[in-house]
């Protein structure tokens, strides 16, 4: 036996057999699941959260954990003090279905809307962006250091109609793009505390089924704009 064990070890460190046979498993056994996705019309990521969100064995998990700010005049003891913050599955799901009612109530947005995310790395981008998968829109991220000419060519690429702008990125909506941004029928709507305080006072409501559609395993799920795609013609 230590013959053969030491045998199959040489083996499998010349032919990597063990790595290839965990991606064998991981690339069947995540077929499964997607089929069984399909099959159960739950394919859009919107529905694992909820999933996830609504089971007494994993509601009150971590979803989402984000370091503290640091300021720029800190000290050893201001670090100590410092705390993460901390978003469990059911925390996010009810925000996500908050920030859904108010950009279906108050924006409009409907099932297959592309909507223009433009947002620091921040626990509001991703309540944006599940709210908008929540009603079946799809989300166009775009790069946060576009300005001027390059965040309007991606802006007319994704074919929006709005765009959620981060308050701090706000110094990118220029009176010049704005007027360029009115001319396209687009509207901007600035993410800021004040927003952000009105949003969470809302009555979230689950969108119905029907409402959040059930699209298809080649259906567009969202757009990310990087800095290859601010000066050629193309969509990432």
């Amino acid at each position: 036996m230590p013959a053969a064990a030491a045998s199959l070890a040489y083996i499998n460190a010349r032919t990597q057999l063990s790595q290839d046979l965990d991606i064998l498993y991981a690339t069947v056994s995540g077929g499964i699941r997607m089929k069984r996705r399909v099959n159960n019309k739950k394919i859009n990521v919107f529905h694992l959260l909820e999933e996830r969100a609504l089971s007494t064995e994993t509601a009150n998990r971590s979803f989402l954990v984000t370091p503290p700010e640091i300021p720029k005049d800190y000290t050893e003891e201001t670090i100590k003090n410092l705390k993460t913050t901390e978003y469990t599955y059911r925390e996010t799901y009810d925000l996500v279905l908050k920030y859904a009612t108010y950009l279906k109530q108050e924006r409009g947005v409907v099932r297959n809307d592309i909507v223009a995310l433009d947002c620091t790395n921040k626990p509001l981008f991703v309540f944006a962006w599940f709210a908008l998968w929540c009603l079946g829109a799809r989300p166009a991220f775009i790069n946060t250091s576009l300005r001027g000419e390059g965040l309007l060519h991606c802006i007319k690429l994704s074919e929006c109609k709005l765009l959620l702008l981060d308050a701090q990125l706000q110094d990118a909506l220029t009176p010049e793009l704005s007027k360029q941004l009115e001319s396209l029928g687009v509207t901007a709507t600035i993410l800021d505390d004040q927003l952000e305080t009105r949003v969470r006072s809302i009555q979230g409501r689950r969108p119905t089924d029907e409402e959040i559609g059930n699209p298809d395993q080649q259906d567009m799920a969202l757009l990310i704009f990087t800095s290859g795609t601010t000066v050629s013609l193309h969509l990432p």
